[in-house]
């Protein structure tokens, strides 16, 4: 979770108002891929969300991720990265996370 920077982003999920809708208690930051933000372009193309459990409100979240593809497409390079979401140890959430890292 996270604090509503920006009222104004593009995807709602990234705000208060946009997660609440989407049934979260705050909004939800993209954590694991603020690096590559920061580095170069990041341009999503496609995610696979699991929920498996609950978050409690005061959890403790931890996030791990790993790359387990890059190839190449017309647009570019892609990769795709597994990210686990734990809470209090317990899993809430696998994420399979797809985007365009190197355009062509």
């Amino acid at each position: 979770m996270g604090h509503d920077w920006s009222p104004d982003a593009d995807n709602a999920i990234h705000t208060d108002e946009g997660a609440v809708a989407a049934g979260y208690e705050r909004a939800l930051v993209a954590g694991t891929t603020v690096y590559a933000y920061l580095t170069r372009p990041w341009i999503h193309t496609r995610s696979r969300v699991v929920h498996l459990g609950a978050a409690s409100v005061g959890g403790v979240a931890t996030v791990t991720s790993t790359v387990v593809d890059r190839f190449d497409t017309r647009a570019g390079e892609r990769a795709v990265a597994d990210i686990m979401v734990l809470v209090d140890d317990r899993p809430v959430a696998y994420i399979e996370h797809e985007a365009l890292v190197r355009l062509a």
